[in-house]
């Protein structure tokens, strides 16, 4: 058990540490980095909030904010993405399925994903495009760099949300199965490991974050 509320403290902790970067190097930031400064506030806030909830209200089911949470990613990375495109009609494509996947997770809220469960579909869609798009992007990013890949702030944001996505895919996907079949020994391990990619994102977002520093 001990172990388990180390990994989730380092999860949140990364978190931290994540966003007070973030508003350390504010003022140094491009347009892009600032929106993406602006979203791990936002998540750490519903994560912060979704604590408080359990602690204060007795346990309460907290699950919801976590579909929050897929929509808020969807919107923030697809749009970061979409800028870093220089092909537009690659550009116009994600733009529009910001509002398209929009109108699906209001929908999926209203007919096939209860807020007191995970939203497995919705989040296993927003993983997958957002997969494609980071991969995309780091290969378009290793084609047209001839200098050093790891000076380009776009290769860390590419790959933690590359790596973040993929280590998630399977969680996401079934999680709601995993909770309900699985003994709680074994979801608590499951969930580790998800902390653990959490953890390495987030290391990998700071790392495109401390790109923008004057040097």
């Amino acid at each position: 058990m001990v172990w388990q509320y180390i990994g989730a403290s380092l999860s949140v902790l990364s978190n931290i540490l994540l966003v007070i970067l973030a508003v350390y190097f504010y003022r140094y930031l491009s347009k892009e980095i600032k929106i993406l400064a602006i979203l791990f506030a936002l998540t750490f806030l519903i994560e912060f909030t979704s604590i408080l909830i359990y602690l204060i209200e007795d346990q309460v089911n907290t699950v919801w904010l976590s579909h929050l949470v897929t929509l808020v990613q969807y919107v923030f990375f697809v749009g970061v993405f979409a800028l870093w495109q220089k092909d537009l009609s690659v550009r116009k494509g994600l733009l529009i399925s910001i509002p398209v996947f929009t109108l699906i997770w209001v929908v999926a809220k209203f007919w096939f994903e209860d807020f007191s469960h995970f939203d497995n579909y919705t989040a296993t869609t927003a993983a997958l495009v957002l997969t494609g798009i980071s991969a995309y992007t780091l290969f378009q990013i290793s084609a047209e760099n001839t200098g050093m890949i790891f000076d380009d702030t776009r290769f860390w944001i590419a790959a933690g949300v590359l790596l973040y996505f993929t280590g998630n895919l399977f969680f996401l996907a079934l999680i709601n199965d995993i909770i309900k079949f699985l003994p709680l020994n074994y979801v608590r391990l499951v969930w580790s490991f998800q902390w653990v990619v959490t953890v390495t994102a987030n290391i990998l977002y700071g790392g495109g974050v401390l790109c923008q520093q004057p040097r």
